[in-house]
């Protein structure tokens, strides 16, 4: 797929002011925001709240019952892809994913280690 084609994916930390780490249009965005409140902003075309997810952040024993589930923020990536090729939600040209600021590397990690969410998005 030509990198034109992929949606841009941004991976921001949100304990500061946002709109200096949020692009300048969110209004033409998906924002994500990982393990912090509801999602309720009204500037966003699409918002989405993924509660916390421990095992995330650190290492596991090989096969251990947190781990053998899909990655919800992966599942999330996933399923807005598709909802946005079926026009099943508005049109988003970005995708924003807000975080705390020690997450931020291994967010960005664990999505570039997927091969269907690296396919569909840029980083």
């Amino acid at each position: 797929m030509p990198d034109t084609a992929r949606i841009p994916l941004l991976v921001r930390e949100n304990e500061r002011d946002p709109n200096l780490l949020m692009p300048d249009d969110p209004g033409k965005g998906a924002l994500l925001r990982l393990g912090h409140g509801e999602a309720k902003d009204e500037v966003w075309l699409i918002t989405h709240d993924i509660p916390p997810i421990p095992f995330l952040w650190g290492p596991h024993k090989p096969f251990c019952s947190c781990c053998s589930g899909q990655n919800p923020l992966v599942t999330v990536l996933r399923q807005l892809f598709m909802d946005r090729v079926r026009r099943r939600c508005p049109l988003f040209s970005f995708v924003c994913i807000a975080c705390q600021a020690d997450q931020v590397n291994h967010v960005r990690q664990v999505l570039e280690g997927d091969v269907l969410v690296s396919a569909r998005y840029k980083f």
